[in-house]
C-alpha cells in the first residue's frame, strides 16, 4: 500500500485524479443503490407471486451484508431472476412450438448439406 501512496503526487490530488475516501464511499453507495434498484425492478417483473416475494425478501436480506458480499449476492439474485424470466418465456406453448420448428428446420438443413461446421468465434 505504501507504494501506491508514494506513487500519488500532490498534483494528482489537486487535479482530482485521485479520489478521496468520501468520494469513493459515495461512488460505492451509488453503485449499490443502482444494483438494489435493478434487483428490485427485476424481481417485480416476475409473474409468479411466490418467486417475486422470495426474491424481494432476499434483496432485503442483502442489505445487511458487507459491501463485497452484498454486491455478489445482488449479482446472484439478478442472474437467478434472469434465468426465471427465460424459463417462463421458453415454457410458453407457442415458443416451444416455434423452437421445435426451428430445430426440425436445422436438422433438415444439416442433412441436406446446407450447413457448415463453425462456431460462435466469427460472430
Amino acid at each position: 500500500m505504501s507504494k501506491l501512496v508514494n506513487a500519488i503526487s500532490p498534483r494528482d490530488v489537486r487535479s482530482k485524479k485521485v479520489k478521496g475516501k468520501a468520494s469513493l464511499r459515495k461512488e460505492g453507495e451509488n453503485i449499490m443503490s443502482e444494483q438494489f434498484s435493478q434487483a428490485i425492478a427485476a424481481a417485480q417483473r416476475l409473474p409468479d407471486e411466490t418467486q417475486k416475494s422470495i426474491m424481494l425478501e432476499r434483496i432485503g436480506s442483502a442489505q445487511q451484508l458487507s459491501n463485497d458480499v452484498r454486491s455478489e449476492e445482488l449479482e446472484r439474485i439478478l442472474d437467478e431472476i434472469d434465468e426465471m424470466e427465460w424459463d417462463a418465456i421458453v415454457a410458453k406453448p407457442h415458443v416451444k412450438q416455434r423452437l421445435r420448428e426451428l430445430g426440425k428446420q436445422a436438422r433438415e438443413d444439416h442433412l441436406a448439406g446446407r450447413t457448415t461446421k463453425g462456431g460462435f468465434g466469427g460472430i
